[in-house]
């Protein structure tokens, strides 16, 4: 295949890195992805908590928050007098069962300032509490709700963002114009997976597919409609990825991309090497160069 395009991280990007990996490994990512009884342990402790959503204040651009049903989400706006014409409805990643984090609200401050587009950040429903057809639902009708007077509509996601990003398409009455998928989970066949498997031993977030596939498993509740790649493809509007050489979930991606090119859709695939899952939402220059990418093609 030779129909993507290649970045190639410079040197401050792989010096980086190094920190970055160091900072994942500490935070225990490897250990929860990797091992299904962690996995089943951090489950149990989910049942028992309850979130409270709180994007705080401190950000370049306006928020709001609202709620329609028992869906809370954020309204990110730039800070101008028109009302911006288009608007991205962000969703982010954590495995379907973490929230959003501050990490996941300072990249959507970012891309709200650059690209002068107005963002619809859901704190959706998350498994093992719920599974994707009680959160989808809910994410539809704020799509739905929030998007009518828009010019041009945008989904973007991160990680299992990304995922759902795609699996929601056929429950929207309005399309959207473009899908900006993030280091996407675009398959949820990760476990046996050849390639897969042999690319979780360098992703320093995960570090193998038995934990993640636990989450995947709460979230599909024996659905086969939440993966992405089982999505009818020939719907996707223009559809771009970004992933990366390390990162576990890119072997998924090439296989959506195989598969959605097959069958007529509009996509673009980007990677860059030597990067981990997620690098967007982390300060290195080549999340910046993704960051003003992303931008271009919300404005345009």
């Amino acid at each position: 295949m030779s129909d993507y395009i290649e970045h190639k991280a410079a040197f401050l990007n792989s010096f980086g890195n190094i920190f970055v990996k160091a900072a994942l490994l500490l935070r225990g990512s490897k250990k929860l992805f990797s091992n299904e009884s962690e996995a089943e342990k951090y489950i149990e402790k989910t049942k028992s908590e309850s979130y409270i959503f709180s994007p705080g204040n401190n950000f370049s651009c306006r928020v709001s928050t609202k709620k329609l049903f028992e869906t809370e989400y954020a309204v990110f706006e730039p800070n101008e007098k028109e009302r911006a014409k288009t608007t991205v409805l962000y969703l982010h990643g954590g495995a379907y069962v973490r929230h959003m984090t501050k990490l996941h609200l300072k990249l959507i401050d970012r891309l709200c300032k650059k690209s002068r587009a107005r963002f619809i950040i859901p704190a959706y429903l998350t498994a093992p509490k719920h599974s994707f057809f009680e959160s989808a639902k809910q994410i539809a009708a704020i799509y739905e709700k929030e998007t009518k007077e828009s010019e041009k509509v945008v989904i973007a996601g991160d990680s299992c963002g990304g995922a759902i990003g795609v699996c929601i398409l056929p429950l929207l009455f309005k399309k959207p114009d473009t899908l900006l998928l993030f280091s996407p989970l675009l398959s949820h066949k990760i476990v046996g997976h050849e390639a897969t498997e042999k690319l979780s031993l360098k992703d320093p977030m995960f570090g193998g597919t038995k934990g993640l596939f636990r989450f995947i498993s709460c979230w599909e509740n024996e659905t086969a409609l939440s993966d992405p790649i089982k999505t009818d493809l020939s719907i996707l509007p223009k559809t771009y990825i970004f992933t990366s050489r390390c990162d576990m979930l890119s072997a998924g991606c090439f296989d959506f991309f195989e598969k959605a090119k097959a069958s007529g859709a509009d996509v673009t695939l980007e990677i860059w090497d030597k990067m981990f899952h997620d690098f967007v939402l982390y300060p290195l220059p080549c999340s910046k160069e993704l960051l003003n990418r992303a931008a271009e093609i919300i404005v345009v």
